[in-house]
């Protein structure tokens, strides 16, 4: 066998170890099913996938009852993962500007065929949203040599009580903070709104804003003199945009700058000190603030000027809020430009290169005939799967060593020739013929 399968097998059966007697040996065949890439041929079926593994019909039990009713957490095994990279030394963080980042997304299995799915996700191709199990993301990125490689910090759940899109975003965000470190900087795809990352306490994040985006200077104008004083900031539009056949121009940016990235020029253009519309103070708040001013101006002329004072501090306090800058990255290698917001005080190329691991230029999709696990040091890349003919990797009964199937001889002329197709009721199927009850509710982790 290739070195890299028993570099993975060492892996994980260290990672599995602690796990109490027989959850153990299960679990252990469900993390190979998953690295060696069956569950892609069985379409994510479990109990076809354990099969196509080569295992007995006794160990495909055992591991069916190890993923729903074995003595284990995805925290746990998580936090052993961090343990054992950690201790292998090759893993290494990515660091821009001084923050490592921290990449916060949500992926989904489509269960569209369901029925009763509490659950939904986007589906971009679909234009909708479908049936699905969401399943939120919280990692470092790093990587090993020149491979990059995301180190699993947590995995987040829908709510049972509230399945909504809305409310797992919101536990998403909350574990994230949770799990940050001083230098750790959040990185959101556009999914995740700048209210809700400020309402969850986020301070270090970068993330993508839609085109439409729109918001206003944290100070408001200086008064002109005539008429009511301006209470809130100017309007800024980072992107043109076109409401009901009419063009709305961008706002001219605060500065520019230029640099070139793999022999490409690209132009950055920023805004800063920027709050959100809904940050504002009320009217309501400020005429009460001021109200509250003439009261005591009335009583004493020198606390008229303290309480003026106070309300426009209060006033200006308030309309600040936690402000941050907003940079549109123009690359000609894409199409449409890259609009993100940070509170930090990043150059524009380091906040264009951390985004990326959200959703831009250097993702790389993984294929589904490349081993999915972490690359091992003396492995130059990753083995195909047994589902591919050149070269199987599982422990179990491959490709090689089973026997080809004959071919059917031609019939002589005149005998009758049955269809090939099967009928519905035989149609072959490689999966273990039995069912398995859950006796216990507890749900996998």
């Amino acid at each position: 066998m290739p070195e890299a399968v028993y570099r993975m097998m060492t892996l994980l059966c260290t990672l599995v170890a602690p796990v109490p007697v027989g959850t153990n040996l299960g679990l252990l065949h469900l993390l190979w099913m998953l690295v060696s890439g069956r569950l892609l041929a069985t379409r994510r079926a479990v109990i076809p996938g354990l099969s196509e593994s080569g295992l007995s019909r006794g160990a495909v039990r055992r591991a069916w009852a190890a993923l729903g009713q074995g003595d284990w957490t995805s925290a746990a095994l998580l936090t052993r993962w961090r343990g054992l990279v950690a201790a292998e030394g090759y893993w290494q963080p990515h660091t821009h500007g001084g923050y490592r980042p921290v990449a916060v997304d949500v992926t989904a299995f489509w269960r569209p065929r369901l029925r009763a799915c509490p659950t939904v996700h986007y589906h971009a191709e679909a234009g909708r949203a479908v049936p699905a199990i969401p399943l939120g993301l919280i990692a470092r990125v790093g990587s090993v040599g020149r491979q990059r490689l995301a180190l699993p910090l947590a995995l987040v759940r829908a709510d049972a009580a509230d399945p909504r899109p809305g409310t797992q975003e919101r536990l998403l965000v909350r574990a994230a903070v949770a799990q940050c470190a001083a230098d750790d900087a959040l990185v959101l795809d556009a999914g995740f709104g700048l209210a809700l990352l400020h309402a969850k306490g986020a301070t270090r994040y970068v993330v993508r804003l839609a085109k439409n985006s729109a918001f206003r200077r944290a100070r408001p104008p200086a008064y002109g003199g005539r008429g009511r004083p301006p209470s809130r900031g100017e309007m800024v539009r980072p992107l043109p945009r076109t409401y009901k056949g009419r063009a709305i121009p961008a706002t001219p940016p605060d500065r520019t700058e230029t640099w070139h990235e793999e022999g490409v020029l690209v132009r950055a253009e920023v805004w800063t000190d920027l709050v959100l519309q809904t940050d504002a103070p009320k009217a309501k708040a400020k005429a009460k603030a001021k109200a509250k001013a003439k009261a005591k101006a009335k009583a004493k002329a020198k606390a008229k000027a303290k309480a003026k004072a106070k309300a426009e501090a209060e006033a200006e306090a308030e309309a600040k809020g936690p402000t941050f800058t907003v940079v549109a990255v123009y690359d000609p290698r894409y199409r449409e430009p890259l609009l993100l917001a940070s509170p930090l005080l990043l150059p524009p190329q380091c906040s264009g290169t951390s985004i990326a691991i959200a959703g831009r230029s250097s993702i790389r999709r993984w294929r589904p005939n490349r081993c999915a696990g972490p690359p091992a040091p003396s492995s130059t890349r990753p083995r195909p799967a047994s589902a591919c003919p050149n070269s199987p990797c599982s422990p179990g009964s491959s490709s090689r060593t089973r026997r080809p199937r004959p071919r059917p001889s031609r019939p002589a002329s005149g005998t009758a020739v049955r269809s090939r197709r099967p009928a519905v009721s035989a149609a072959p199927s490689r999966a273990v013929p039995f069912r398995m009850i859950s006796r216990s509710p507890r749900g996998f982790a």
